[in-house]
């Protein structure tokens, strides 16, 4: 109902319309029914965002709002609290900092064209884990990675020696310090590794 109820009121503002709660009234489910059943659902919330740190989403209300009204950043968001699940990352960096690196990668590093002649386009999920580190890396015997910063991940790009892996689907432009490999085909950033 509250998921519903937060569309309509979003379509409503987007048109400028009015409510009308005489049609999304539901008859026999009282008030002290839905106090009840928000309150589970706003200290459910409370729990959950406070396991993966999410510290940028402050309600549940705010929650709902990027659920059904941004679906960019509910997809980054899936994206962190599954890195967080899985392991791969820690909830020590927070959702706020996820978003700042995602957004400084687009700013920083989408548009360079790298030493091997390819113009970066996009950054990927694994790519954005990546820059932070790994904290527990289930498919790799439990590895632990450290992050790279994006300046040396710049350097990388621009600078480094070049190597094709993957039959040609991947570039590695490396140097002494990490290694960032670039999908030639749709100048996505896969990943990058320290060394």
């Amino acid at each position: 109902m509250k998921r519903q109820e937060s569309e309509l009121n979003s379509f409503c503002k987007k048109t400028g319309l009015l409510p009308d709660g005489s049609r999304s009234q539901v008859y026999g489910f009282g008030r002290s029914t839905s106090q009840k059943s928000t309150g589970v659902a706003k200290k459910h919330y409370r729990t959950w965002s406070k396991e993966h740190n999410i510290n940028n989403i402050e309600t549940l209300a705010e929650y709902y709002n990027v659920k059904y009204n941004d679906v960019e950043r509910y997809e980054l968001l899936k994206h962190y609290v599954k890195s967080i699940d899985s392991g791969m990352m820690s909830p020590l960096y927070g959702f706020d900092k996820y978003e700042e690196y995602r957004d400084r990668i687009e700013n920083e590093l989408v548009g360079l064209t790298a030493a091997s002649g390819i113009q970066i386009k996009s950054q990927s999920y694994h790519f954005l884990e990546r820059v932070f580190g790994t904290w527990h890396d289930p498919k790799h015997n439990d590895e632990i990675r450290n992050g790279v910063s994006l300046e040396d991940i710049k350097d990388a790009i621009l600078n480094g020696k070049i190597k094709i892996t993957h039959g040609g689907d991947s570039i590695l432009h490396s140097i002494e310090i990490c290694g960032v490999t670039i999908n030639p085909h749709t100048g996505n950033l896969i990943q990058v590794n320290p060394k």
